[in-house]
This record gives C-alpha cells, sequence and structure tokens, in this order.
C-alpha cells in the first residue's frame, strides 16, 4: 500500500462546518442545516464514517449528521438523518441546469456558464469591499496593519468630506461617503493588505456555484427507449392556485408554474382542494399529476431557491373540462421519432380520468 493510500485509509475527520441551527429544534427545516455526511459500502459494513470511533451497527442509515464531533462524554454527536442527501439525488433525477442570479454577476466576461463572472467595478456597497480587504477572517497581525494605515487616512477623508458635503460632517454613517471617498483616492496597496484575489473560494461575488445540486448545461438530451427527448415527465402533487399560475409538488420541492385552468383544464378540477373529487373519497392532493420540471434558479439578492415546473397539457382543448382520453396528454415530442410518450403517462394520468368522468 502506498503512503497516499495510507494516509487516506487512517483519515480521519478533523471539523465540518458550522450547522445552521440545533437538529432537534430545526429537524423540520425547508433547508439544510447540517453537513450529511456518507459513508461508502466498504466503511459502511464496518460503520465507520470517518469520525473518532465506530458507529452502533443498529444504525441502517449511511447517511448521518453530526451535530458535534466531540461532547462531554468523548462521543460524537449524531443523528441517522439523510432526507436532504435524498432530496439532491431526486433534483439530480431531472436532469435541469441550476443558474445563479445576482445584479453583480454577469455571464459575459465568464468561460464558465456554471460559475458566473464578477465585475468588480460594480455592487461596492461597503468599505471593506471598496477596500479590497473581503476576506472571511483576517488574522490578528493583518488586522493590525490595516487598521495603523486606514488611520492615516482619516484626515484627509475629513477634508474631503468638508469640502464636498460640509452638510454631512454631523450625519452618525458615513459609509457611501467612505466609499466615495476610496474611488477617488488611489489607496496604496504596499501598505494595505488586500487580498481581493488571493482566495477567491472566499468571496461569493467571484465564485458562486449550485450547492452541488446540478451540473447540467442548457440544451441537455435525454436518451430514452422511446428516442432522444429534451425533457422528463416526472410525477407530482398539486398544492394550490395562485394569482400568476399554480403551485406543485415535485422530487420534496415545491415549484411554480405560470400554467392556470385557463391553459389545462383539468387544473381547474383540482383547484377545490377542500372536498373529495371522486367516489373513492379522494381530495385534489391525492391525485397524481405529470409534470415537467423546466429551471431552477438561486437567487442570491432575495435569499431563496425558485423551481419552475410546467404541467402536461391538454392537447384537445375543445372539449369541456380538458379530459377526453388518457393518449391526448403528452410532453414534448421526442426528436428522434414519432411521439411514444402516451404509454409513460397512462399510469400517471389514470387517476385524473376518474375525475374528468365525474
Amino acid at each position: 500500500m502506498s503512503d497516499l493510500a495510507r494516509l487516506f485509509r487512517t483519515t480521519r475527520i478533523a471539523q465540518v462546518p458550522r450547522q445552521l441551527g440545533e437538529l432537534g429544534a430545526d429537524r423540520s427545516a425547508t433547508f439544510p442545516t447540517h453537513q450529511v455526511i456518507e459513508s461508502p459500502p466498504s466503511s459502511f459494513a464496518r460503520r465507520d464514517f470517518g469520525l473518532k470511533m465506530r458507529i452502533p451497527t443498529k444504525i441502517k442509515s449511511k447517511y448521518i449528521v453530526v451535530n458535534n464531533l466531540d461532547n462531554k462524554y468523548g462521543l460524537p454527536d449524531f443523528e441517522p438523518l439523510g432526507g436532504f442527501a435524498f432530496k439532491k439525488k431526486k433534483f439530480q433525477e431531472f436532469g435541469i441546469p441550476v443558474s445563479v442570479r445576482n445584479p453583480t454577476m454577469t455571464t459575459k466576461t465568464s468561460s464558465n456558464p456554471l460559475f458566473p463572472g464578477h465585475d468588480p467595478r460594480e455592487g461596492h456597497s461597503s468599505v471593506a469591499v471598496a477596500l479590497g480587504m473581503k476576506v472571511q477572517r483576517p488574522s490578528s497581525l493583518e488586522f493590525a496593519t490595516n487598521k495603523k494605515y486606514l488611520r492615516t487616512l482619516r484626515r484627509p477623508f475629513m477634508e474631503w468630506l468638508a469640502l464636498k458635503y460640509p452638510e454631512r460632517i454631523a450625519q452618525a454613517d458615513l459609509s457611501n461617503e467612505i466609499v466615495e471617498f476610496l474611488e477617488t483616492r488611489e489607496v496604496d496597496e504596499a501598505k494595505l493588505n488586500k487580498k481581493k484575489y488571493q482566495f477567491p473560494t472566499l468571496y461569493r461575488e467571484q465564485l458562486s456555484g449550485t450547492a452541488g445540486l446540478s451540473y447540467n448545461l442548457r440544451g441537455r438530451l435525454f436518451q430514452t427507449p422511446n428516442g432522444v427527448q429534451s425533457a422528463r415527465v416526472l410525477p407530482g402533487r398539486y398544492i394550490s392556485a395562485r394569482s400568476t399560475g399554480s403551485r406543485f409538488a415535485l422530487g420534496g420541492f415545491i415549484g411554480n408554474s405560470v400554467t392556470s385552468g385557463l391553459h389545462v383544464k383539468y387544473l381547474n378540477k383540482l383547484a377545490d382542494v377542500r372536498r373529495p373529487l371522486d367516489a373513492e373519497g379522494r381530495y385534489a392532493r391525492e391525485f397524481t399529476i405529470p409534470l415537467i420540471p423546466k429551471a431552477a434558479h438561486f437567487n442570491l439578492v432575495k435569499k431563496r431557491f425558485d423551481f419552475e415546473v410546467e404541467p402536461v397539457k391538454d392537447q384537445d382543448t375543445s372539449k369541456k373540462g380538458g379530459f377526453s382520453t388518457v393518449k391526448r396528454f403528452s410532453p414534448r415530442s421526442p426528436i428522434g421519432g414519432p411521439d411514444k410518450s402516451q404509454l409513460v403517462l397512462s399510469s400517471l394520468l389514470g387517476l385524473l380520468e376518474t375525475v374528468g368522468k365525474k
């Protein structure tokens, strides 16, 4: 065994990302709060997750989350929770790309569409950014060096402020004025410990990935027994109607759609979620809806994840209610031949036929 292989075999987890909440209190959070650790099959047989000790054999899940690597009893604090790991796998089955939305990012200056470029001339909203000191946690020596140099800028700044904005001298917050002053003044980089581009992975303005959800590009095609297709049809659930469309649940994610009952007639039947819709007493949210995942976006400004889906439309819109036969429901036709996806949708739309016959 080589030295490198031996090193990896004996390596243990030294640290995990800081959790965003407690396991018990935030168990139902809609976003992951802990790092999920997965054990490969060879290590899981020994219940080895890279911790300081092996976990009990009664743990049957190969996914765990660690709240603390070492507690007061000298044991790791973990829970066998892998829900978000399975949600990630479900999302990857969608086969859709994930994009990042941020006004300070632009794809024109970036050769990689997965990581949009950042224009350093845009988005200067803080003194640290204007100085190029966007570092997560500077050391005490670096902080002392920067502080000593910044003190020398105090008198020139006050003179500039009294000359240009004398009415703002008494203001408590002068952040905008300081940024404007620094943009008009050439900062001595030799005296200021600037690390703006030394560690690019520390800055979301320079590098913003997709959280590992998907690295697919636009225009991806899928090879299926029915030919090459550009979209997948997956079973989902109807949630509720909105003023701008409808909401659906797909693979553990809530998706929004601009499609309403005006476009897809059977959505009118599902709009009433408070009473059963068939003789068996099934409600609207119990029916399986054929959905096509369209796109996903990370909105860094609003700090949310936007997921767009589209319900499969009825090709025969002349019939009242939109319910005719299952063969009239189909997704986008395959590129490599005739549309044979009716067989795939028959199992998904069988439940919806009972609603149309009511």
